[in-house]
């Protein structure tokens, strides 16, 4: 469990640098499937999101399966019920999951952020319009050996996160991109990570993205 909520800190969580960004807000409808063997369990989640870059606030307003209100804000997710009581504060893993948004406004997500996570390159590798980069890991993360990325005429298609044993135990792809102002961004993330004893499968679809 701590190497999936660091890694989610990695992919998701980075520090945020306001001087160069064009644009500070996200909003966009959304729904999420997801499927865990371990618990045999699958859901659906459908509402609106609104993120914030300069107070780095999630804003989810959930609508099926039932009315609720979701706040993340530094690695804390605070649930309230649909007349806006709390109901529970959560810890890391069970929102940053989600939280691309960042990245979608900034420079980084070319890159999937590892330049700023302080990955080097590896090795590069060019085919017509592919682009498959391999990315060493800094020290400071043990569990993670190698990541890749892979851009196709300069879009990010996919990252694949490999541990110290060569398994690939994270995997992400970004499909149906969508030209909004100067920002490509993806409208289907396919998301894969293995566990010790879970595998977990996940879908995530945006529709009437807006960015200012």
């Amino acid at each position: 469990m701590v190497k999936c909520k660091l890694l989610l800190i990695i992919i998701f969580g980075s520090a945020i640098i306001l001087q160069a960004q064009k644009f500070t807000h996200f909003s966009a409808d959304f729904s999420i499937i997801q499927k865990n063997t371990l618990t045999d369990s699958s859901y659906l989640i459908v509402g609106n999101v609104e993120y914030d870059l300069s107070s780095d606030l999630t804003h989810y307003a959930i609508q099926f399966p039932e009315k609720k209100f979701w706040e993340f804000k530094d690695s804390t997710l605070t649930v309230y019920d649909s007349l806006h009581f709390r109901e529970s504060i959560d810890t890391v893993g069970a929102i940053q999951d989600y939280s691309l948004f960042r990245k979608f406004l900034t420079e980084d997500f070319s890159d999937f952020d590892l330049e700023r996570e302080q990955f080097s390159i590896d090795s590069v590798e060019k085919a017509d319009s592919t682009v498959l980069i391999k990315w060493k890991a800094p020290p400071y993360i043990e569990f993670i050996d190698v990541a890749y990325t892979q851009k196709v005429k300069g879009k990010l298609k996919g990252v694949i996160f490999t541990d110290v044993d060569g398994k690939d135990f994270s995997k992400s792809f970004f499909e149906d991109y969508v030209r909004i102002h100067d920002k490509d961004i993806p409208r289907k993330i396919k998301s894969y990570f293995q566990g010790k004893e879970e595998e977990i499968f996940r879908v995530i679809d945006l529709r009437n993205i807006e960015i200012w």
